[in-house]
C-alpha cells in the first residue's frame, strides 16, 4: 500500500497550519502518493492519520508498515495521532477541539 500525503492546499494542511504547525509534506499540492524515499525525506515528527485511514490499513500497527514510515523521526518514536475524519477535514463543530488536540500532541513530542 502506498502512503497518501496531504500537500499544500488541502484541508489537512489548513488544519496543521491552524494548529501553528508546519506540514512536513512540502513541494506539492493536494493529496499525492509518496514514495518510500519521499516519506523518509519529509522527516515528519508526527504522523496524522484519520480513523478511516487506520481502518483501511487494518489498525494502527499497520501504519508503521507503510514503506519508509518507520525510518522517519515519527516512526522511530512511534508518534501517531489518529483523528476523526470529519473533525479534521470537515471544518465543522469539532474541528477547533481537534486542532487544539493536535497542537497539544505536537508540544509533547520528544
Amino acid at each position: 500500500m502506498t502512503a497518501m500525503a496531504a500537500g499544500q492546499e488541502t484541508a489537512a494542511d489548513a488544519a496543521i497550519h491552524a494548529a501553528g504547525l508546519d506540514n512536513a509534506m512540502q513541494g506539492f499540492k493536494r493529496y499525492q502518493p509518496l514514495s518510500q524515499e519521499g516519506v523518509i525525506a519529509s522527516k515528519p515528527d508526527l504522523i496524522l492519520v484519520t480513523t478511516d485511514g487506520v481502518k483501511t490499513l487494518g489498525g494502527e500497527d499497520n501504519v508503521w508498515a507503510l514503506p519508509g514510515l518507520a525510518q522517519t523521526p515519527a516512526g522511530k518514536n512511534k508518534q501517531l495521532m489518529v483523528v476523526d475524519d470529519m473533525a479534521l477535514l470537515g471544518f465543522g463543530i469539532d474541528t477547533p477541539q481537534t486542532i487544539l488536540a493536535l497542537r497539544k500532541k505536537a508540544e509533547q513530542l520528544p
